[in-house]
């Protein structure tokens, strides 16, 4: 026969790891939190680069196309002498200053730009000078002086100064748009990557602190259970008890406490423990009398002081008995019971259902309140024999 001895449990821990569990959990979503916010700040910061990008493109087709319509105006005027052409042309030139100061405004912020407006106005101002010449020379000189003017190739060339400096600025503004589009992909990407990790991190980090907060009201009941067979079996210890009556109430209450099917309590008698009380156990050949230290599992556990555990017992050991028949339990605990380091009492309980962790630490517990009692009642025992 292989008996497995279970140690007795450790009282219940602190809440220490349910703690740091909920400052975890409370990190992480603070964490999220600011990974989020500091993507989508991003994201709307990119929005607005990319918005403020398409202004100064905006602005700077304005200003070409503005330049044109000048021309346009001109080039009419000079053709037929009409006054009316230079409606666009005036037009045009009342409103290029504006469009070159909105564009030295919206790229304030970059210096090679700023570089590239102070270019185009100079270009902007040639081309001004050129338009005005020519005019001035159809009204005072006629269509072959202005034609003239034209034929220089002047105007054309600050034309082209405007069109290449626009496209120079253009490009720049693409460059950063393209940049700034890159970076609001990168930070997409980062915020819907974080988004499921923060889910599933959530959602484990969340399952984790659940379990903690289940483990520790398992504990806390558990522990409350335990307290309360304390408090109920010290209720059994009080009083001035003889010996049998003492041991029937503490075996009567620990196998209704633990739901056990049978026992039997032991107590010292010189060298040897004598059988005190029984619980469901037949009267004959259910336990035996007495038993000496180091004599089968009883002795065993009075001799080394400690508690075993023996599942799935075979044939032969403690029975129990009804009406209806007769059976052997399934596991069995045999507990000591000890005061200063002496073992005066052997409990032995036998269970149909598994026994669990917390049966064997109230067991635990008891053992010196239960063993005081016992010896007490040794005492009393004594001295009432000694006074007869």
């Amino acid at each position: 026969m292989s008996d497995r001895i279970a140690p007795t449990t450790r009282r219940a821990g602190s809440d220490l790891p349910l703690f740091l569990g909920l400052a975890a959990v409370v990190g992480f979503f603070v964490v999220s939190g600011l990974v989020s916010y500091w993507n989508t700040r991003t994201l709307i910061q990119g929005v607005r680069q990319v918005t403020h990008t398409h202004e100064v493109l905006t602005a700077l087709d304005d200003v070409l196309s503005l330049m044109k319509d000048a021309e346009t105006g001109q080039r009419g005027f000079v053709i037929t002498g009409d006054e009316s052409y230079l409606a666009p042309y005036t037009s045009a030139l009342a409103r290029v200053d504006e469009r070159l100061d909105r564009v030295e405004y919206l790229t304030s912020d970059n210096a090679t730009q700023q570089t590239r407006i102070a270019d185009l106005r100079r270009h902007v101002a040639v081309k001004r000078t050129e338009l005005a010449a020519v005019i001035v020379a159809r009204r005072e000189k006629g269509l072959d002086a202005a034609r003239t003017m034209v034929g220089s190739n002047r105007g054309k060339e600050a034309m082209d100064a405007i069109r290449s400096q626009v496209a120079v600025m253009e490009q720049g503004e693409r460059e950063l748009r393209a940049e700034r589009l890159q970076a609001m992909d990168d930070a997409y990407r980062v915020a819907t990557g974080s988004g499921v990790l923060s889910a599933v991190l959530g959602a484990l980090l969340s399952g984790a602190v659940a379990y903690l907060v289940q483990r520790t009201i398992a504990t806390r009941r558990r522990e409350e259970t335990l307290q309360q067979g304390q408090v109920g079996l010290s209720a059994v210890l009080t009083g001035e008890q003889r010996l049998e009556a003492l041991g029937e109430g503490v075996l009567k209450f620990l196998a209704t406490f633990l739901d056990a099917h049978a026992g039997a309590f032991y107590t010292r008698d010189g060298t040897r423990f004598r059988r005190t009380a029984t619980y469901g156990v037949p009267a004959v050949g259910g336990a035996p009398d007495e038993f000496e230290p180091g004599d089968g599992l009883l002795g065993q556990a009075a001799k080394d002081g400690r508690t075993f555990l023996v599942r799935d017992v075979p044939a032969g050991y403690l029975a129990v008995s009804s009406a209806l028949g007769r059976g052997a339990p399934r596991h069995l605990v045999v507990a000591p019971f000890k005061s200063d380091g002496v073992v005066n009492s052997v409990l032995e309980l036998g269970f149909v259902h598994p026994v669990d962790d917390a049966a064997l630490e109230l067991l635990d517990r008891v053992s010196e309140s239960a063993a005081m009692a016992v010896r007490s009642a040794n005492y009393r025992a004594h001295l009432q024999r000694l006074l007869e």
